[in-house]
């Protein structure tokens, strides 16, 4: 079984499906962590040893998610529309950046529970013409052209899947700094913040106004997920797993 959040009740959706699921982990002959942070969790509800193996990275279709040679000043938001990913922390950024870059346009692509909200805080705060709002299957081609990715997640941005995809299109990262988010977001590749306002827009603005800063980030971030989170590296690990099992 692969567990892939620190938050059981993230992967259930239901308190009640608790008990099941770790009945399911403690009878399976191996667990599959997704991140050293996962395997610690795990090791608290007594589960250790040699039962779990952490993985050595996620993994993204790199031919799928490519950068555009015309890159926009376009900055991104995809993922579900819940507290945990911090949507409506990325919205309420917005004015402070468009103070300074009044051309720049900005992404909410995806769904969930807090789309209402969302869509209210985007007319309240007069960003209609600035802000798309949308559930898109292929976030790609957007990625392709932006310049800038947001992960604002509250618990831990490693190692989210449209980040990935962003960093493989070439986008500087303004991530919070939480977890093993630093895993992944280094000085070289982006900016970590925490949870305010105020700090996103100024690491938005410092991203849009320092191009060759900002492209040299997207090109070393292309250059980190080629290296360390390929398919193959992926196969490797799990295709080891199951010689051990065999």
């Amino acid at each position: 079984i692969s567990v892939v959040s620190l938050d059981l009740r993230l992967t259930i959706g239901s308190r009640w499906g608790i008990p099941l699921y770790l009945l399911a982990l403690r009878r399976c002959d191996r667990i599959d962590a997704l991140s050293e942070g996962i395997a610690q969790s795990l090791s608290t509800k007594g589960f250790s040893g040699s039962k779990v193996s952490v993985a050595p990275c996620s993994f993204t279709d790199l031919s799928g998610y490519r950068p555009s040679p015309q890159k926009r000043d376009w900055v991104v938001f995809a993922g579900r529309f819940v507290p945990e990913k911090n949507p409506l922390l990325f919205l309420r950024a917005i004015p402070r950046v468009l103070s300074i870059f009044p051309e720049a346009f900005f992404f909410l692509l995806g769904e969930g529970p807090l789309q209402e909200e969302i869509e209210r805080e985007t007319e309240r705060l007069g960003l209609s013409k600035k802000v798309q709002v949308q559930f898109l299957p292929d976030v790609g081609p957007v990625l392709s052209e932006s310049k800038v990715f947001v992960s604002l997640q509250k618990h831990n941005n490693y190692p989210s899947q449209s980040l990935l995809e962003a960093m493989a299109c070439e986008n500087a990262v303004v991530a919070t700094n939480r977890g093993e988010t630093d895993r992944l977001v280094t000085p070289e590749l982006g900016i970590l913040i925490e949870e305010d306002e105020e700090a996103l827009a100024s690491a938005v603005i410092e991203l849009l106004q320092d191009e060759s800063t900002r492209r040299r980030m997207g090109e070393l971030a292309r250059k980190r997920i080629e290296r360390e989170h390929s398919i193959e590296r992926f196969i490797e690990y799990l295709v080891g797993l199951y010689n051990q099992l065999s």
